[in-house]
């Protein structure tokens, strides 16, 4: 699942030799890709729920992964 649509524009190329990385320096050396992301303002309002909408939206995912 990704939070917004996009294409990657780099992939870290140095996890193929040392995966490990990832684990490692998740925030650095272990970074994975660089994304352009298509319609990000769109889709960051469509992140962001608060109250009853987050509230209902928790239980449809738990219902969605629980099949």
């Amino acid at each position: 699942f990704a939070p917004v649509s996009g294409g990657i524009v780099v992939a870290n190329s140095e996890l193929e030799d040392s995966p490990e990385l990832i684990n490692q320096s998740c925030y650095g050396d272990g970074w994975i890709a660089k994304i352009k992301p298509s319609n990000l303002d769109a889709e960051l309002s469509n992140l962001y729920k608060t109250g009853p909408e987050f509230e209902n939206f928790i239980k449809e995912e738990i219902k969605k992964h629980k099949k």
